[in-house]
């Protein structure tokens, strides 16, 4: 108990100086060896829980407690290079724990996508399709923020990511073929909306039912675009130029907002991104629903048509909250 009391506070220490003012008559080199091995039993136990996590949450804490205790290992070590126990290789471990984290993120992206690929091959109900594919929209979009934000710097995980994310899209184009609906609503926005001739192609691909990721990345090269992400904002007024069309003749529909989704997938908008760039767009989006909907004698403060909102535009609660108030 006396050991792991000590091993808690220097965890807690700004500087390993002060462990010299608790040990001054005591065997430090005996006692930082007894610290270091309670926490290399403690990186044993986290070890196992990284293996079992399953929720990107969990993994992101665990990952996190396991670099802290890491570090702390090789702190002691650096001013008590003599202490009776050591954590081997301590750098290296330190980056095996990034890398096992990667790999474990990208499994379960890939049970994710397997289990959907599954129910989708079972004879299930249309509706029943409809809501795993909202489903599996929300959890890749989910995993891709740990990605992004927790990975970035390993490119072998983020590469993984990617071609996962690309069979996802293939599942999901097959929502948009033979759409009738979507492909006149993108003829009316070319004709409606001058864009830039590479988002004016990126239109016609879905006028023409040939939108596909090879398609997409073609017109990138020819124009010498390296990223999607670098055309964002352009792909975002396609994006509104259509809902506003939608919304010109009647409210956004769940079949619509698939559609949505579907594309923001393939564009790579991310949540916030029409908040953060388009904000005054959005609230002109609102207030045209609003309107139909009093038009139609509709009550527009139902939950569901909310919730529409809220997914259509990745608004968190106290976003919507500004925009239903205005």
């Amino acid at each position: 108990m006396y050991v792991g009391k000590i091993g808690y506070r220097i965890k807690k220490m700004n500087t390993l100086d002060e462990v010299h003012n608790i040990w001054e008559d005591v065997d430090k080199n005996q006692y930082v060896g007894d610290i270091i091995y309670q926490y290399v039993q403690e990186l044993k136990s986290l070890n196992n829980q990284l293996e079992t996590a399953k929720e990107p949450t969990i993994l992101e804490n665990i990952k996190t407690n396991m670099e802290e205790t890491i570090k702390a290992c090789i702190g002691l070590e650096i001013v008590y290079p003599n202490s009776i126990w050591k954590l081997k290789d301590a750098e290296v471990k330190f980056d095996m724990v990034k890398e096992r984290y990667n790999e474990r993120l990208y499994l379960i992206v890939k049970k994710s996508l397997e289990e959907y690929k599954l129910k989708m091959a079972q004879s299930i109900s249309e509706r029943e399709r409809d809501l795993e594919t909202e489903s599996i929209f929300e959890q890749i979009q989910y995993i891709q923020g740990f990605i992004e934000n927790s990975a970035k710097n390993y490119q072998d995980c983020i590469d993984s990511f990617i071609e996962f994310h690309d069979d996802v899209e293939d599942l999901f184009s097959s929502l948009m073929y033979n759409d009738l609906d979507i492909a006149e609503a993108f003829t009316i926005v070319l004709e409606k909306t001058t864009f830039k001739d590479y988002i004016t192609d990126i239109a016609k691909l879905i006028c023409d039912n040939e939108l596909k990721k090879e398609n997409i990345d073609s017109i990138l090269k020819q124009f010498n675009i390296y990223n999607i992400k670098d055309i964002k904002l352009d792909l975002l007024d396609l994006l509104l130029s259509y809902i506003n069309i939608v919304i010109n003749t009647h409210i956004i529909t769940e079949k619509e907002r698939r559609n949505i989704e579907t594309l923001k997938l393939y564009f790579r908008i991310k949540e916030g991104d029409f908040y953060k760039y388009r904000c005054n767009e959005i609230k002109f989006v609102c207030q045209k629903q609003f309107a139909r909907l009093s038009r139609n004698n509709m009550d527009y403060s139902d939950e569901l048509f909310w919730v529409g909102i809220q997914d259509m535009f990745d608004l968190s609660y106290s976003q919507l909250e500004k925009l239903s108030k205005k």
